[in-house]
């Protein structure tokens, strides 16, 4: 199985694996561009940043796109290197060039609502064909698994959708989010072109869409042994989180409700400035050197411009803990170790004081000290529990990424290609693996029957002894 697995990976996987790479990195670049520069805030000095910088990444993206239609398991090193050297020509060209190329863009107006120009135009139709290869590729997956062969490919995706047969596809993590994403920015693209979305609506569209995107990057790590096996760790870590918020949320709640009852009962009650006297002498000084004809000699005279500069309005009383919504957040980000003292200090009453400080110890000692190590501790078991069985599921993933990938093939691969890609040696390969693994684990079963022998003589030993 492994070598039809590896087989597959070198006929076919590597080609549309390479492609999927560099059409998902062209999405990206070209959504991130196309909503920076629809809100406009790619203008002036900016805008020549993103253009010098679109300019050098999309041929890259382009020209890697092009060599993977001629990528074979065979001639992958002189495609990278021609690639890379086609690169470097068409950058050089481009900053040779570059001042020609920016007053042309600049001689069009930056895309606005209804009016996308020549720069725009560009990126959003790379945007839409980006996209639609992804969504052309999901549905041919999603077809890939109907039952019945004859039928349309609508109707299959229809009665898959429907839930009238279970989908292979529909299992999948990524398959739920990946195809409405997709759909999500053609949608985008094509009101673009018709009728573009208002600045509210591209910024509550745009920023699901770029993250889900980013995220959407992990999944190429799952070729890779070295971290596949991350991809379902990361799962069962994201339980334990879970289950820690579980347990950390009335804690949270409590502390919340705590602080903002604290702060809210003392109303205007604030400690008197009492400026300390280093600080007092230096903001002395300082005043003597930018206002020379100013008399500030008087260390009075600064003591009450330094009270009224520190004395808090009321509106600025408590930051933080002005309701129990940021009372909440406040008290939140101190997991993290962003604590701030400085309400704590402006309480007026002892009681309060002694009160608002006993509550700052104690909430940081619980989350910090104790409720953290318990997740790294939840964290630590669930790695080493499931290490072995994350690094035989990472197999199991490549395996049915290499099948995916074959599900949506368009070429075949001919037998005589075959010789091309070396499966006699990789057979050979994973045989002498194999043997190695078996005679290591022969080693081992004998050690520990040596080692299990010698304690029960030590035993025996130790019982004639105690006899005598």
């Amino acid at each position: 199985m492994r070598l039809v697995v590896l087989l597959g990976w070198r006929a076919f996987g590597l080609r549309i694996y390479c492609e999927q790479l560099f059409t998902h990195l062209l999405l990206l670049l070209t959504l991130t561009v196309s909503l920076g520069l629809s809100l406009g805030t790619a203008t002036g000095p900016k805008f020549e940043k993103v253009l010098l910088f679109w300019l050098i990444c999309t041929p890259f993206l382009l020209l890697s796109l092009l060599a993977t239609r001629f990528l074979t398991w065979k001639n992958k090193g002189p495609c990278v290197w021609l690639t890379l050297a086609l690169w470097y020509g068409v950058v050089t060209g481009v900053l040779i060039n570059y001042d020609t190329l920016l007053d042309l863009v600049k001689s069009q107006k930056l895309p606005k609502a209804g009016n996308v120009e020549l720069f725009g135009c560009i990126n959003n139709v790379l945007l839409g064909l980006s996209a639609l290869y992804f969504c052309v590729f999901e549905l041919r997956e999603l077809h890939a698994d109907a039952t019945k062969r004859g039928q349309s490919k609508f109707t299959s995706i229809l009665n898959l959708f429907k839930g009238n047969k279970p989908s292979p596809y529909l299992e999948s993590y990524w398959n739920r989010v990946q195809l409405p994403t997709f759909v999500l920015v053609l949608v985008y693209v094509v009101c673009e072109f018709t009728a573009p979305f208002s600045a509210n609506m591209r910024v509550y569209a745009g920023i699901p869409m770029l993250f889900l995107l980013f995220i959407m990057c992990v999944q190429y790590l799952e070729v890779f042994p070295a971290v596949g096996y991350l991809l379902p760790m990361m799962r069962r870590m994201l339980a334990d989180v879970f289950f820690y918020l579980v347990f950390y949320f009335p804690i949270q709640c409590a502390y919340a409700s705590a602080y903002y009852l604290l702060f809210k009962s003392q109303g205007g009650n604030l400690k008197p400035y009492e400026p300390e006297p280093a600080f007092s002498s230096n903001f002395t000084s300082a005043m003597g050197c930018f206002f020379p004809s100013a008399n500030a000699s008087s260390s009075a005279t600064s003591l009450k411009l330094l009270e009224i500069l520190k004395t808090k309005d009321k509106n600025d009383m408590f930051q933080g803990y002005e309701t129990v919504p940021k009372s909440f957040l406040t008290t939140y980000l101190v997991s993290f170790g962003q604590i701030n003292v400085e309400p704590f200090d402006q309480l007026a009453s002892p009681s309060a004081y002694v009160l608002g400080y006993f509550l700052l110890v104690t909430h940081a000692t619980i989350v910090v000290v104790i409720l953290l190590s318990v997740l790294i501790a939840m964290m630590n078991k669930t790695m080493d529990a499931h290490f072995a069985q994350d690094k035989a599921q990472a197999c199991v993933t490549f395996a049915e990424c290499v099948l995916r990938m074959g599900k949506v093939k368009t070429s075949t691969t001919r037998r005589g290609n075959l010789q091309q890609l070396g499966y006699k040696d990789l057979y050979d390969n994973i045989v002498r693996a194999d043997q190695q693994g078996e005679k290591r684990k022969n080693d081992d079963a004998m050690l520990a029957a040596i080692a299990a022998l010698s304690a029960k003589v030590d035993r025996l030993q130790a019982r004639n002894t105690n006899q005598h």
